[in-house]
């Protein structure tokens, strides 16, 4: 059990004794055996995590020897023995398992602190070595059936793999209850009335068959109080006929064919069915029992359910007490969240208990059909009633007439959670972590085959490569830190497509350990292309040493093993490689095939607590293309949809999310502990990025993302509460997201997170339990969290409906799986994914039911996530390239959406690719994606195919001033027409799925895309990602994957008026949806069309408006123009925008950019030749520069790195008294000091000023600049090393060209190279000379090589590119400085000679000290 597990995780758990069998046949007393590392010895003896794989073992006391037994392992039916000798070698496969008990050897069996500890003889009595597995999981792989239990010199007191937990396993012995000519079978034995059957655990029905009778379907019944198996015989009833289902339509839309849900009684027989199919149950006087459904050639028999209790022990429905059963209607609910619940239906319902080792469990269960339904549900709902010992639940077992089906059921997928499915039905339980499983399956088998010797290699030191930390995959730093040394050793592999390698480092020599952070599979492009990113180590001890992951496709690839030099020197070691291929499925032969959901739950059911678990088995539509081999060309896909869109917790919906983990945090989010309100990001930071959407974005377009995320940083390390530096937790972002009509949202790491500041939340939580869902005191802490978040930041304790504005988690890391198949192994890994579906349960019931769920990293490609959570990840890392396009955006989509056609497409076809978490748009100056162009070709190419590709989550990770400067902000526009497309095809996008080939073949990129269809209407994107022009054939009946038995024709039109004419397409025109198109797509291009179908009638354009009348716009600058067109439904609603002066303006979809001073009329003509168009007047005005400009936002929060706040200017002048300004710019890049009369700076006309700016840092220049002429500008030369007659008074170095490296001058003209270049933390810029009397403004600023008085602007056209003046974390201070003559007013003295303390005005006049202002005290000037 989990909580055994754990507690023999933290301290001595207590053992059953040995309790000796004398029977080998039938052994009276059974028993599991558990180390004190929480492993489980299988039949085989080798280590098992998983509980359903353990071995039942029986021990033999040798006469007249004490402690001494023989150990049989009954399932195996084998002795557990070992080569007698003189002395042992510590080892592995030290057992041998010995059919003849003469030749088998005893073991010496002690208990040491209330566990076992075995031992071998040697010749002259007990062995000083001890069963274990020597060298744990890394020498003995889980589940093994060739390497048996080893040696270890350690005892139970020094080791706790020498540790044995015995468990005992009950046996029951049964006697047949049987009729005359009645017989059953039982593990594949017969038995007639009178016969006993003895077994381990208790017996269920379902391992009873009963013998059949013409006409009658049999129930077994099996009593564990009197243990009797008996049989009874009811007559079989005629089944319910159906209508065939022929097409599936996904939700929202109706299908109405399917019909209105029924529910009749005839005598015993309750059927509920629609005109698709019927499902009967027969209600007993003691249970319930399926009758079959004809429709979905299910036959009757089997039971509601069957749970397992403490070990195993299986208990079905009929075993327990029936208190109540009913039928019930189900109303429609028009206002519900879920999108079954618009449906009125009908169920039946019974209640059950039961009563396991003194402790009560209540069992609701459901059958459940809706109007419309192809499908049938049914529910249970666990309760306990007592602290209940839980193992499994078997929540949905049907057997299945696969001759009269015509197909055999086999799953579909390679993860936890997969689909069952033939040509006929498609099956499964509900729940991702599910075992749905064919033919007596498991599905925890081991599932691969060695296909070689594995490749033993010795690395000596020598062999290792150190890496520049620029080319270290960023997952490896995040593993290991970014202040590490990384080496690497390769190892060259060809393999073939899905084929799984295992990478293990053993340590053989040196002063120092192996620490591991990760392996990467490389292709011969060295494109990263599989990964396992994990800390482990290996020396003397190790832990978590091997790594692997798959091959995406056959090819030649490159293994590289990534450890740190966090020692001194580099050990010797071996490094084994070995490739594994998939066994083949189960191979069903029997005509009725059972298929089975089970759920494991190894735990404890909790007084009080419910559990819920509900199945699902429904029909494939029918169409001529069932049996077709590509399941593309047949309606599986839809089917399954139509069910999932209808049943999950929130129906397909578009959530463009901004997520500020780019733009704010990545790299900026490991402050140490007590830090974190200093280092990480803060409250500040996250508004002035609202702002700026608000500003750009909302009030240009009217339109907002759904939400604004804040990413990992806002935490104090612990209990998931705020840091300081959000003092008002997320209440200021909720406001300012409502004025945009916006939500908001946030990061949790349920496993901690990545990166330093992961291992800083772990390490608080290491000695209260571990940072996992399955720790009961995290679990309270993560869920108290969820609860503040949702309903506490806005203001007012609890949730409050059309109040609280928080919408949206991102929980990252529901393990420390980077690529999941399911959850970590063991019962530890199962019950953690339990508790983050537990979470969301909670939150959706009982705070917010329309919360969306991004569960990201850890999650895997099962459909029942769906039920549970919205979205889920793609798998792999955030970032990364593949491909040989020679732009590395366009390999970054690739990349992308590679993983998504491997790990969805290919490899679990069924499961819906319409809301991942795909990392969608980056735009960015921060992290690995910093180093994609930023060209706006490939910028929008990325863009459209983060909405393309269909999934109603579109993550914007998009820096704002990179949108402000790319194309003059076109971007902006682009997402708010991308956004308006979202929502326009918001009935059509819930189909989307895959068109095409693969986006990497592992040599060749492949045109691809998506595409989407209801019957009316249709979406296409195809792109190509390749540097040269490619062409597909395809016909639109494969594109929008149109069943067989619908003909017709579609017409395409182009989604943007920008968008070039398709070679190949004929736009507007019908096109028969069997025509063979040949489409030719230009290199890195990508394509977005809407389609409708043919017969449909055309809605044409009515009228278009604009918000304005009139226009009015800067040169340099640019408007957009809202255009709307009437009706909403028109067929094609693009435009096409011209300007009648594109020397004064030019147009760009609505976005206008002035050009030069003028007028120019901008017109908008609607697409569809209707020649309906508007027009409006604009005017370009000239340029005004803002007084005093700066080239970023005054505003701005922006944390200074490496040291670059600046904390003081030294102002001296060679006579009147210096003066230090102390100042703040740890966050703040612009200050302005001019209305505080404290920070005015003095000194006489013509005098000699120094001016030192003091910051932290290095490798910064200052710069000083004087408004001589008042005009509220600061005047330079850009690209002179000569600012003579200008505003720069003084500059540190500059030398005429912004990124060039190379020598320069100040503004002295001395000449200034290499090193001298850097001042370090006091810049000293040279003297320069007061003005004339007089008021000014000064201008101080930290920055490199630049004259620019506003910042440098960096080559992408922001503060914020490469060497930028915010990149650089540079500063700029505004001063008032007073320029004043002395009037001679020398210093005065008393009549004992002493100077006076009098001080004057600069008129002469004696002055009050108290007074502020410009001042003479002694011949010198003073500010007070």
């Amino acid at each position: 059990m989990l909580g055994l597990l754990l507690q023999a995780m933290t301290g001595w758990a207590q053992t059953d004794a040995i309790k000796a069998s004398t029977s080998v046949d039938n052994p009276e007393n059974l028993f599991t055996l558990k180390n004190g590392n929480g492993l489980t010895m299988t039949s085989y003896t080798s280590p098992t995590e998983t509980a359903e794989n353990a071995g039942k073992f029986a021990f033999y006391a040798e006469a007249g020897k004490a402690n001494s037994y023989y150990i049989y392992s009954v399932d195996r039916k084998k002795w557990v023995s070992y080569t007698k000798a003189a002395s042992y070698d510590n080892g592995t496969n030290k057992a041998v398992l010995e059919s003849d008990k003469s030749k088998a050897q005893p073991w010496n069996a002690i208990v040491v602190n209330n566990n076992y500890q075995f031992a071998p003889y040697n010749n002259t009595g007990v062995a000083n070595k001890y069963m274990n597995w020597y060298g744990g999981k890394d020498k003995n792989p889980l589940d093994n059936t060739n390497l048996t239990v080893g040696f270890w010199e350690q005892g139970a007191s020094q080791d706790a793999g020498s540790r044995w937990i015995i468990t005992e396993v009950q046996v029951y012995t049964y006697t047949m209850d049987l009729e005359d000519g009645v017989t059953v079978t039982i593990n594949g034995q017969t038995y007639t009335d009178g016969q006993t059957v003895t077994v381990t655990g208790a017996l269920s029905p379902s391992d009873v068959v009963a013998s059949q009778k013409e006409g009658k379907f049999a129930v077994v019944n099996v009593d564990n109080d009197t243990k009797t198996v008996s049989v009874t015989y009811y007559d079989m009833p005629a089944l319910r006929d159906s209508q065939p289902y022929t097409q599936a339509w996904v939700y929202p839309k109706q299908q109405d064919a399917v019909g209105t849900a029924m529910s009749e009684k005839e005598g015993d027989v309750y059927t509920l069915y629609n005109n698709v199919l019927a499902a009967s149950f027969l209600k007993g006087d003691k249970a319930v029992y399926f009758l079959g459904s004809k429709a979905m050639n299910l036959v009757a028999g089997t039971e509601l359910f069957i749970v397992g209790f403490g070990n195993g022990e299986k208990v079905a429905a009929s075993q327990m007490q029936m208190k109540s059963f009913e039928q019930k209607d189900l109303s429609a609910n028009p206002t519900a969240i879920g999108g079954a619940e618009h449906f009125a239906g009908k169920a039946l319902e019974a209640v059950f208990g039961y009563t396991y080792k003194g402790e009560e469990i209540e069992i609701l269960w459901r059958a459940v059909l809706r109007d419309g339904s192809h499908y049938l549900r049914t529910e249970m709902e666990l309760k306990g009633i007592g602290n209940v010992d839980m193992f499994d639940i078997i929540a949905m077992t049907y057997n299945v007439d696969a001759k009269e089906a015509g197909s055999k059921p086999a799953t579909i997928g390679n993860t936890r959670g997969k689909v069952i499915m033939s040509n006929k039905i498609f099956a499964g339980l509900e729940t991702p972590t599910a075992y749905n499983t064919v033919g007596g399956a498991s599905d925890d088998e081991d599932k691969w085959n060695l296909i070689a010797t594995p490749v033993n290699e010795n690395v000596a030191a020598s062999a290792w490569t150190q890496q520049n930390i620029a080319d270290v995959p960023m997952r490896i730093q995040e593993v290991g830190g970014s202040d590490k040394t990384y080496l690497t050793y390769t190892k060259a592999l060809t393999l073939k497509a899905n084929q799984k390698v295992t990478v293990t480092l053993t340590y053989k020599s040196g002063n120092h350990r192996y620490n591991i952070d990760g392996v990467v599979l490389r292709d011969q492009n060295n494109s990263i292309v599989a990964s396992d990113y994990h800390f482990g180590y290996c020396g003397t001890a190790k832990e978590n040493n091997t790594y692997s992951f798959k091959a995406p496709n056959d090819g030649d690839f490159n293994v590289q093993v990534y450890i740190d030099k966090r020692e001194a020197t580099i050990p010797g070691g071996e490094v084994k490689v070995e490739v594994f291929e998939a066994k083949a499925g189960v191979d069903v032969t029997s005509d009725i095939v059972n298929i089975q959901g089970r759920w494991s739950r190894n735990t404890t059911l909790a007084k009080d607590e419910t559990w819920k678990v509900a199945a699902v088995v429904g029909l494939i539509a029918q169409d001529g293309e069932e049996d077709n081999t590509d399941i593309r060309k047949t309606q599986k896909r839809r089917s399954f949809l139509a069910y999932s869109e209808r049943e999950r917790a929130v129906p397909w919906r578009a959530v463009p999310a901004y997520i500020s983990w780019y733009e704010l945090q990545i790299n900026r989010n490991n402050a140490a502990p007590g830090r974190e309100h200093l280092d990480n990001t803060k409250a500040a930071d996250v508004l002035n990025v609202m702002a700026q959407w608000k500003t750009q974005f909302y009030d240009r377009y009217g339109v907002s993302p759904k939400m604004f995320v804040i990413d990992d940083g806002w935490d104090l390390y612990g209990e998931w509460t705020f840091h300081s530096s959000f003092p008002n937790e997320l209440r200021d972002m909720s406001k300012a997201a409502k004025e945009m009509g916006a939500g908001i949202g946030a990061w949790l790491g349920p496993v901690g997170g990545y990166g330093q500041s992961g291992a800083y939340r772990r390490q608080y939580w290491n000695d209260k339990g571990g940072m996992q869902l399955s720790n009961p005191r995290y679990y309270a802490a993560f869920k108290k969290a969820a609860y503040n978040l949702v309903c506490n930041q806005d203001g007012t304790e609890g949730y409050q409906a059309g109040s609280d504005n928080y919408v949206f988690f991102k929980f990252d890391g529901i393990s420390g799986q980077f690529s999941s198949v399911g959850p970590d192994n063991g019962d530890t890994g199962n019950e953690n994914a339990e508790g983050i579906i537990r979470l969301e349960r909670y939150v959706r019931e009982e705070l917010r039911e329309d919360i969306f769920f991004n569960t990201t990293v850890g999650t895997w490609a099962s459909p029942f996530w769906y039920q549970i959570s919205d979205a889920t990840w793609r798998q792999e890392n955030d970032y990364d390239e593949i491909g040989n396009n020679s732009n590395k955006r366009e390999n970054w989509i690739t990349y992308r959406d590679n993983l998504v056609h491997q790990n969805y497409v290919t490899n679990s076809p069924i499961c819906p690719i319409n809301t991942l978490m795909t990392h969608g748009f980056i735009l960015t100056k921060f992290g690995p994606p910093a180093g994609a162009p930023r060209d706006y070709k490939s910028v929008l190419n990325e863009l459209r195919c983060a909405f393309a590709c269909g999934s109603g989550l579109v993550e914007l990770y998009n820096d704002y001033d990179l949108m402000n400067s790319i194309n003059g902000g076109q971007l902006w526009k682009d997402l708010a027409d991308l956004m308006q497309w979202q929502n326009d095809n918001a009935d059509v996008l819930m189909d989307a799925h895959w068109v095409g080939g693969d986006p990497w073949t592992g040599s060749k990129a492949e045109i691809y895309g998506w595409a989407a269809w209801n019957g009316e209407k249709a979406s296409l994107t195809l792109r190509n990602g390749a540097n040269t022009q490619q062409s597909i054939k395809i016909t639109l009946r494969e594109a929008f994957e149109i069943p067989a038995n619908i003909n017709g024709s579609i017409v395409l039109t182009k989604c943007f008026a920008d968008q070039a004419n398709l070679q190949g397409l004929t736009e507007g025109e019908a096109i028969n949806i069997d025509t063979e198109l040949t489409l030719t797509l230009p290199a890195s291009s990508v394509y977005m069309f809407g389609g409708r179908d043919s017969e449909a009638a055309v809605v044409a354009v009515e009228s278009i408006s604009f918000d304005k009348a009139q226009y009015e716009v800067e040169e340099e600058s640019s408007v957009s123009i809202v255009a709307t067109v009437n009706p909403t439904n028109a067929t094609n609603k693009n435009l096409e925008w011209r300007s009648s002066d594109e020397a004064v303006a030019t147009v760009t979809n609505g976005l206008v950019k002035g050009i030069a001073p003028g007028k120019a009329t901008i017109t908008a003509t609607a697409a569809d030749g209707s020649g309906v168009m508007c027009q409006a007047e604009v005017t370009v005005t000239e340029k005004v520069i803002p007084p005093y400009n700066v080239n970023f936002d005054k505003n701005i929060s922006r944390a200074a790195a490496n040291g670059r706040a600046l904390s003081g200017i030294v102002f001296t002048p060679a006579k009147s008294e210096a003066k230090t300004l102390t100042i703040d710019s740890s966050t703040k890049r612009y200050l302005d000091l001019t209305e505080d009369e404290n920070m005015i700076l003095s000194c006489a006309p013509g005098e000699e000023i120094n001016v030192t700016l003091k910051h932290g840092g290095s490798w910064m220049h200052g710069y000083v600049y004087i408004d001589l002429d008042n005009d509220q500008q600061f005047s330079f030369k850009e690209g002179s090393t000569d600012q003579s007659g200008t505003d720069l008074v003084s500059f540190f170095f500059y030398n005429g060209e912004f990124g060039n490296d190379g020598p320069g001058v100040n503004s002295l003209g001395e000449a200034i190279s290499g090193n001298d270049r850097n001042p370090g933390g006091n810049i000293a810029c040279p003297k320069f000379t007061a003005p004339k009397e007089g008021t000014y403004r000064i201008r101080f600023k930290t920055d490199w090589n630049s004259v620019d008085a506003g910042g440098q602007i960096a080559a992408d056209g922001t503060c914020t590119g490469a060497n930028g003046i915010l990149a650089n974390s540079g500063t700029i201070v505004d001063a008032t400085l007073e320029v004043v003559d002395a009037t001679g007013i020398g210093e005065l003295k008393g009549e004992n000679g002493k100077a006076k303390t009098e001080i004057y005005d600069l008129s002469g006049r004696k002055a009050n000290a108290s007074q502020h202002g410009v001042f003479i005290q002694n011949g010198k000037k003073v500010v007070k």
